[in-house]
C-alpha cells in the first residue's frame, strides 16, 4: 500500500490494525521484562491494555507527535463506536486514537518512531507499578 492508500484508509481500520500492534508490544514488553508466568503476565497485560493507561499514555504522547502523527491521531479520536459500560468516554476516545496512530505508524513501516512512542509508554507504566508499590507498603 502506498502512504496515500494507508492515510486515506477510515480510522476505524487503523485503530483495528493498532489494536493488535499496541498489544503486541505490551506482551513483547513483558516476556522481555522477565514474565514467565502467564497469569501474571495477562494481569500486567490488561493494566497496560486498559482505557485508562492508553488514555494517559495518549495524553502524554499527544505533545511529542509530528503534524501528520496528530491529524490520525485526531481523526481516531473522532472514531464513533460504542463504548463499553465500564469505560470512560473520552478515556475510550483516547485509546482508540492511540491505536489509529499505532496502526498508521506500522502500516507505514514507521517501526523506529513506533519503538519509540512505545518507549514512553513503558516508561509510563514503569512510573505507574512504582507508584502502586509504593501505596502498597506505606
Amino acid at each position: 500500500m502506498s502512504d496515500k492508500d494507508i492515510t486515506a484508509l477510515p480510522a476505524a481500520t487503523l485503530a483495528f490494525m493498532g489494536d493488535t500492534v499496541y498489544e503486541t508490544l505490551v506482551r513483547q514488553y513483558h516476556i522481555k521484562s522477565g514474565g514467565v508466568n502467564a497469569a501474571k503476565l495477562h494481569r500486567r497485560s490488561v493494566a497496560m491494555s486498559r482505557a485508562g493507561f492508553q488514555s494517559n499514555a495518549a495524553k502524554l504522547l499527544f505533545s511529542q507527535l509530528t503534524e501528520a502523527e496528530a491529524a490520525v491521531f485526531k481523526r481516531g479520536k473522532a472514531v464513533s463506536s460504542r463504548i463499553p459500560r465500564n469505560a470512560d468516554m473520552l478515556e475510550y476516545r483516547r485509546a482508540t486514537a492511540l491505536e489509529t496512530l499505532f496502526g498508521w505508524l506500522y502500516l507505514q513501516n514507521k517501526r523506529d518512531r513506533l519503538a519509540e512512542l512505545f518507549c514512553e509508554c513503558e516508561k509510563l507504566y514503569e512510573k505507574e507499578q512504582e507508584s502502586e508499590n509504593k501505596s502498597k507498603t506505606s
